[in-house]
């Protein structure tokens, strides 16, 4: 597992990057209140408290940075791949066709690892994953009619524009526990379906595997 600390600096700069976002995005409103505080200061801990929570399950090798060079605040990982966080949420967006969005909790985090371990190794990996699971994967299922949130909106309207069949201008969720909801969400339903597996795996069981295909590629 990654143990991980961010600076002062790091944190006042995704702060104040993660505010203009939010003010872009909707208009004139209070990141203090987004993030459960009383003011600047115990916001930005909550916040920081909860991505650090997160990065700390991932196993060693998956995280590399924090940015918010480019204006928004990302987790940039192994694997070329990056994921934007919007406050309470990780967002993976490098195409329309494959995108999807999380929940900054640790129950979640397989999908992170599973998306850094297909990076890597491609379909090897997507096949270990299978073949370590012990009985079925977490169902997936048609999203509702009802998003959450601007990113699933946004998305799926695109999708609707561009002329994608019903299911997938919904989208895919993924049935974890009820505790981890909002669940996840995919645009694409065989991402979605690789990621039910990660789940099904459980945090501590993919990071092991994870760690041991690290080990067996720089031995």
């Amino acid at each position: 597992m990654t143990s991980i600390s961010f600076s002062d600096a790091e944190r006042r700069t995704a702060f104040t990057v993660a505010e203009a976002e939010l003010i872009r995005e909707m208009g004139n409103v209070s990141i203090v209140k987004f993030l459960g505080g009383t003011d600047q200061a115990t916001a930005r801990e909550n916040w920081f408290a909860k991505i650090e929570e997160f990065v700390e399950v991932l196993p060693d090798g998956v995280f590399i940075a924090l940015d918010a060079s480019d204006g928004q605040v990302a987790l940039r990982l192994a694997g070329g791949s990056t994921v934007v966080l919007r406050l309470w949420e990780a967002r993976y967006a490098p195409t329309l066709e494959d995108s999807w969005r999380i929940m900054l909790k640790p129950r979640l985090a397989p999908v992170v690892v599973d998306m850094v371990g297909t990076a890597l190794w491609g379909d090897v990996w997507v096949e270990a994953v299978a073949g370590a699971l012990e009985g079925e994967p977490l169902p997936v299922v048609p999203s509702g009619d009802r998003p959450f949130g601007t990113f699933m909106r946004e998305a799926r309207e695109q999708l609707s524009a561009s002329g994608a069949v019903e299911a997938t201008v919904r989208g895919w969720t993924v049935q974890a526990a009820p505790e981890d909801a909002p669940w996840p969400w995919f645009t694409d339903e065989q991402t979605a379906h690789r990621a039910a597996k990660a789940l099904a795996l459980g945090t501590d069981r993919i990071g092991a595997l994870f760690s041991d295909w690290q080990r067996a590629s720089d031995g």
